[in-house]
């Protein structure tokens, strides 16, 4: 059940030994193509960053782009959940620009992705996103054996972001980064990391993986690219600074 996902992030505290980033997967970020309407559309698999889209006149600016997870080792059965933030949307936006997180379908979640949020007293960066999952075998076991998804790709959550009406694209700032992180505060220290949850119900066993990044007004233009056919797990050119 969604509850039990949920509940299994609350017992991390109880597990040892971290599983090591990488082998396990990756969150990944990928551009969405703009249509002409100002939509997100396709998603471009071979790029981690983009330009800003200016729309109607120079009226608009549109970005999107995709968080996926990468399935490999322990996360090739499929996921539960995963658990993670995205850093670099809190600042360095121009001025009412607006930013908004759309979940995979049948996806809850709980906390936030890319803004701070509340809990009592406490302030939190952190999303844990999950399906309803009883079993390995349930076709809600993102990119499990009856899940009909067989890319090693599963689609988590896309942002959007957008600038104020009839402003244009004030976004002139190059290579502005976003990146995948640990949610903070940790949910427990032998996760430092952002990570994973198996299919195998009622444990929902978590796994660290790693964190992917986007460049938004990457220049050069073409620094920021994924090779997926690699037989690493993932491979990028002028991502890291």
């Amino acid at each position: 059940m969604r509850k039990h996902a949920i509940a299994a992030i609350m017992v991390l505290a109880s597990i040892a030994n971290p599983a090591l980033a990488g082998p396990n997967g990756s969150l990944d970020l990928f551009a969405n193509q703009i249509n002409a309407d100002g939509t997100a559309g396709a998603v471009d698999f071979t790029a981690c960053g983009a330009p800003v889209t200016v729309l109607f006149d120079g009226s608009l600016g549109r970005l999107s782009f995709s968080m996926y997870t990468r399935l490999a080792g322990a996360s090739a059965g499929g996921i539960a959940g995963a658990e993670c933030y995205l850093e670099g949307l809190e600042t360095g936006l121009p001025p009412g620009w607006t930013v908004n997180v759309v979940y995979a379908p049948g996806a809850t979640h709980v906390g936030d992705l890319v803004r701070p949020h509340m809990s009592g007293i406490d302030t939190f960066r952190r999303d844990t996103i999950t399906w309803s999952v009883t079993s390995p075998a349930d076709p809600n076991c993102q990119g499990g054996v009856n899940s009909g998804n067989s890319t090693g790709l599963v689609f988590v959550a896309r942002v959007d972001l957008t600038s104020p009406s009839g402003q244009g694209t004030t976004f002139t700032a190059q290579n502005h980064y976003v990146q995948v992180v640990p949610g903070g505060p940790i949910t427990s220290p032998a996760f430092p990391c952002p990570f994973i949850l198996q299919c195998n119900s009622p444990i929902y066993t978590p796994f660290c993986v790693t964190g992917g990044a986007f460049i938004i007004n990457p220049s050069p233009a073409g620094r920021c690219t994924v090779d997926l056919a690699s037989t690493t797990w993932s491979t990028v050119k002028g991502l890291y600074r």
